[in-house]
């Protein structure tokens, strides 16, 4: 997934029409993480002809337990079972992602729904561009498994110069660790590494 995260995933109880109080305040534990995540994903069966009334009751529960505020992705399914409906994005007037449409028997559409969650996650990170002397090339491994690297260019001095999304709470973790300080410094520029003059960049930092 594009971008540094981790995640934490956690499925909560499904949920039914009309479902009843006593039933909520059995799964409160469970529904009240709803409140705490930064993105909800609304799995919906495209096939239903009553998934109408389904989006109804959820958004009523959600409403109901304090979580109608949180950020909420619609997942429509079983699109192998509508003839003609093909995977793809739906945007609200503001850009974001709304709804995807996919089908988990056969994975068609799943990357879109994989991009759609990073795009939202990335919302609250910053693209920086590093120079990466060699010494720190255990540092280097670690933004690969934390998944922040956009891209990557190695200096024939050695090192890299790599673009990563990293939140600020990160780099800043990041940049006060000495022994990473000593060997890694933010550059102040923009665009794709295909438009850095590395030649430049190697004789002001040699």
């Amino acid at each position: 997934m594009p971008g540094e995260h981790p995640l934490v995933l956690s499925d909560t109880v499904g949920f039914i029409r009309g479902l009843p109080p006593e039933l909520i305040a059995a799964f409160q534990a469970t529904l009240e993480e709803t409140r705490d995540a930064n993105l909800l994903i609304h799995v919906i069966d495209a096939s239903s002809e009553e998934r109408a009334l389904r989006i109804a009751d959820v958004q009523g529960v959600l409403q109901r337990i304090g979580a109608g505020a949180v950020p909420v992705l619609e997942v429509y399914s079983k699109i192998d079972r509508i003839p003609g409906r093909g995977p793809g994005v739906e945007r609200a007037a503001d850009g974001r992602v709304r709804r995807v449409w996919l089908s988990g028997l056969d994975g068609a559409g799943c990357h879109l729904l994989i991009d759609a969650i990073a795009e939202h996650l990335n919302q609250s990170k910053d693209r920086r561009w590093l120079m990466i002397d060699a010494p720190a090339g255990r540092f280097r491994a670690l933004l690969y498994e934390c998944g922040a690297v956009n891209d990557e260019v190695e200096l024939q001095r050695g090192g890299w110069v790599m673009e990563v999304t990293l939140s600020d709470t990160r780099w800043q973790v990041f940049s006060t660790t000495p022994e990473i300080a000593a060997h890694v410094s933010e550059i102040a520029r923009e665009g794709s590494l295909s438009e850095f003059d590395f030649k430049e960049i190697e004789r002001q930092t040699a």
